[in-house]
């Protein structure tokens, strides 16, 4: 529906409702495909967990880590509209002024990435963990 008061179809609900229900849960367990850390279908039950990043170069839009899941999803086609990743983040060494936001890529059988979409870039980190 493009109009706030056209009503919605039942396969725009559906997909509508496969897409909002994809939720993962980041966690360090290294996954086993090059750099990437696996995106678990469960919250591990760990308080925490804490990635340290290399040294940061000069520049912009630096890829600090990555993360990977092996389920293949139910949906074929991602609605316009919100794309919200939550992470606690913190800033414990250096100067430098860091934002981050996320990058949501298909992973291929032939080990390329495609790009599907860009969340918004968030205010500064902080030294201090409860920001």
């Amino acid at each position: 529906p493009t109009d706030a008061q056209e009503a919605a179809s039942k396969s725009y609900i559906d997909q509508a409702l496969e897409n909002f229900m994809w939720a993962k849960f980041l966690n360090d367990t290294p996954s086993g495909i090059g750099a990437y850390f696996e995106m678990a279908p469960n919250p591990t039950g760990a308080v925490k967990s804490t990635f340290t990043s290399g040294v940061l170069g000069t520049g912009d839009d630096q890829a600090l880590f990555q993360w990977i899941s092996d389920e293949v999803v139910s949906f074929t086609t991602i609605l316009s509209g919100i794309v919200r990743v939550h992470i606690h983040a913190q800033r414990i060494a250096g100067n430098k002024s860091i934002k981050l936001y996320a990058e949501l890529y298909e992973y291929t059988d032939a080990a390329a990435e495609i790009l599907i979409t860009t969340t918004e870039i968030c205010d500064f980190l902080t030294d201090d963990e409860a920001d």
